[in-house]
Formats: structure tokens, C-alpha cells, sequence
């Protein structure tokens, strides 16, 4: 366990205890993963329903804008289980 005292640990530092063990690494990426993941897709698939024209319109620069943004966000998450570091979230439309 963290050498912070238990009520100095936030939800996000504290050291998850499953069944009396501390969480490894891997376990938490395996328990994470998977609802972020989803969570992703969801979001995903709503950006997707933005392209259909007979319910809005919307220019090309507007399309590619979105759709470059989308590609360089894939890439970044690429670069970072690469170990090459993260990049700010910043997106204006």
C-alpha cells in the first residue's frame, strides 16, 4: 500500500484492494481497459451520426477537420502505448 495516509488518498491515488490484495498494474489496466475502450466507441459512434445529411449539414473543411482530429487522437493513443509520451487534449471547433 501507498505510504500516504489512508484519508490523504484520493480515488485515483489510492491503491485499490480486490478480495483483501493490493491491485497490481495489470490487473487495473485489465479492469480499466475494457469500460474505456467502450466508452470511446460510444463517443465514437455518436461523431458518427453527425454525418448523416439528411439530418445536418455541415461544410468539407468541417468534415475533414473533425476527421483529422479524430486520426491524430488515434495516433496519439498509439505513441503513448509505444511509450512515446502524451499529448494535451485541446480541440476547438
Amino acid at each position: 500500500m501507498s505510504k500516504r495516509s489512508h484519508s490523504e488518498q484520493t480515488p485515483e491515488t489510492a491503491d485499490p484492494v480486490v478480495n483483501g490484495t493490493v491491485e497490481t498494474k495489470e490487473e487495473k489496466f485489465i479492469r480499466l481497459a475494457p469500460r474505456r475502450v467502450q466508452r470511446a466507441i460510444k463517443a465514437l459512434a455518436a461523431v458518427r451520426r453527425l454525418g448523416a445529411r439528411n439530418t445536418y449539414r455541415y461544410t468539407e473543411a468541417q468534415r475533414e477537420r473533425i476527421v483529422s482530429t479524430l486520426v491524430a487522437q488515434v495516433a496519439m493513443i498509439d505513441a503513448a502505448f509505444r511509450g512515446q509520451g502524451l499529448a494535451p487534449d485541446v480541440w476547438d471547433f
